[in-house]
């Protein structure tokens, strides 16, 4: 951080910088240093910081002495904020006490912040963090009243755009400022998603995470951040409100059935799938169209798997050959047709597809999940391990190819392969309840019960009103031989979801010594 100091007290110049010093930015600006700039003339300061900015030589924030004879604190503070050429940094005043009526008129002089005398540790960075807010607040205010200007004129999208980046950039000032600040992190975070930025809003709120973990604002709006990037599954209960208010979206109809199958339910999945082919335009990406193939022959093979019914395995084995025709690259399309045609005794017609989809190189993360499920269910481990690392390589911190995997080696009983995915998927987003809950269930069996309870417990400070969460705090408490608390997990599951039957079961079986029946993955 470039911080240009200005006061006709040399003392005073050095006092300011020292104190500074003292506090921990280098803790978290490595890449961005203090550095300090000064000047003892206020008006050789202002001219210095005009041909500085026409030399492309800007600062992130200018201290200026409040008592000057050469020129006033506000004056000073009056011609940094107007003067066009020097790009306006943040001004905070050095002063001797604050009162309303004068911070009003410093704040109506472009003044950001103040300084008390004399200086202290503890105050000088109170006084950092307070005036990094202000900064941040400010540069909301400005965005939203330039905004309001433009509602009246027809203006460019391009020109918005150059608007929102122009107050989000602005706006970092603040984190500069005080490094140290959660809320100052999420406040400037908070402007690049009003930007629309949220790819950039991301690194910001994990900052403000860092240093607060218990911040229920900051793993919302990480959360929004990742599902407006497309880097996070889509919760059921939102997929099925945005259904609502597009009911013909194949996109959001195949969505919403593929979220179904991942929690087993394929009768209602079945039905979302039917519709969005009912639905599909002939001008529709082929990937979609065979998306929804796949997803309507899942269903079928699952109902035939239950029945069972030969005459299931048929229709699907008909949906996943009409994927193959709408997407001949699609790699999930040949393998369930070819788990199909396993299941029917069409053993050469398998091994000679699977001949075919061997050649196929997946274009996507997605093909070689697809690939790496298929080897670890027919044992061929290193297979299975190629398949994985070439998805992970595509993208090495895609949270949703990381859970989709983890997802594969929990069914398949590998719970140490398993939990170092979901570890993996919650370093990239900290804030997912559903990742902290299939860790927790994975380390449960593993029997490490301490791990288990703390990833529930973790879960439940982002998410108290998650009646599964405190059901599986319950599970890994009664794993650990710890009743008394077993039974306060279950009660505070029940008081959100009185109908909860597996609670209720598993608190009878705290009463009779018996053991509690739970899903593999209540999901969060």
């Amino acid at each position: 951080m470039k911080v240009f100091i200005v006061s006709e007290k040399s003392y005073e110049i050095k006092q300011v910088k020292d104190f500074l010093e003292r506090l921990p930015y280098n803790q978290y600006l490595k890449e961005e240093p203090l550095a300090f700039y000064s000047e003892e003339n206020p008006q050789q300061a202002l001219t210095r910081l005009a041909d500085d900015a026409q030399k492309g030589v800007f600062y992130d924030l200018v201290i200026a002495a409040g008592k000057m004879k050469l020129l006033t604190g506000l004056r000073f503070a009056r011609a940094v904020s107007t003067r066009q050429e020097i790009t306006a940094p943040p001004v905070a005043l050095i002063v001797d006490e604050i009162n309303k009526e004068f911070m009003k008129e410093a704040f109506a002089h472009g003044v950001s912040g103040f300084i008390e005398v004399p200086f202290t540790a503890e105050g000088m960075q109170d006084s950092m963090t307070m005036l990094a807010l202000t900064i941040a607040a400010r540069e909301r205010k400005k965005l939203a009243r330039e905004l309001e200007k433009l509602k009246a004129e027809d203006t460019l999208p391009e020109v918005v755009a150059v608007i929102y980046r122009k107050a989000a950039g602005a706006a970092r000032r603040a984190v500069l400022a005080a490094p140290w600040s959660k809320e100052a992190w999420l406040e400037v975070a908070d402007v690049h998603i009003e930007a629309g930025m949220y790819r950039e809003a991301i690194p910001l709120i994990k900052n403000s995470l860092k240093i607060s973990f218990d911040n229920p604002d900051a793993h919302r709006a990480l959360l929004t951040c990742y599902k407006k990037t497309g880097q996070s599954l889509e919760e059921l209960a939102a997929l099925r409100r945005m259904v609502a208010a597009n009911p013909n979206s194949p996109e959001l109809l195949i969505r919403t059935g593929e979220e179904l199958l991942r929690d087993l339910n394929y009768r209602e999945a079945a039905l979302f799938f039917k519709k969005a082919i009912m639905n599909i335009k002939p001008n529709d990406p082929k990937r979609l169209r065979a998306r929804m193939h796949v997803g309507y022959g899942k269903t079928l093979a699952e109902e035939g798997d239950t029945m069972p019914d030969p005459q299931k395995h048929r229709e699907a084995s008909e949906e996943f050959k009409k994927a193959i025709v709408a997407d001949p690259a699609m790699v999930s399309a040949y393998l369930n047709l070819i788990g199909a045609y396993k299941k029917l005794g069409m053993a050469s017609e398998a091994q000679a597809l699977m001949a075919n989809a061997v050649k196929i190189t997946p274009d996507s993360a997605d093909g070689w999940l697809d690939l790496f499920a298929w080897y670890l269910r027919e044992g061929e481990m290193q297979k299975a391990k190629f398949s994985l690392d070439r998805a992970l390589q595509l993208d090495p911190e895609n949270q949703i190819t990381l859970v989709a995997a983890g997802e594969v080696y929990l069914r398949e009983q590998m719970y140490g392969e398993a939990a170092a995915l979901f570890e993996r998927a919650l370093a990239v987003n900290p804030s997912d309840t559903r990742i902290y809950n299939y860790l927790g269930i994975t380390y449960r069996r593993l029997e490490m019960n301490e791990q288990a309870v703390n990833c529930f417990t973790k879960a439940i400070s982002i998410d108290k009103e998650d009646c599964n969460l405190y059901f599986n705090l319950g599970r890994a408490y009664q794993q650990k031989a710890d009743t008394a608390k077993a039974r306060q997990a279950y009660d505070a599951a029940l008081r959100i979801n009185a109908e909860f039957a597996e609670a209720k079961m598993a608190l009878q079986s705290l009463t009779t010594g018996g053991a509690a029946s739970a899903p593999i993955a209540a999901t969060a």
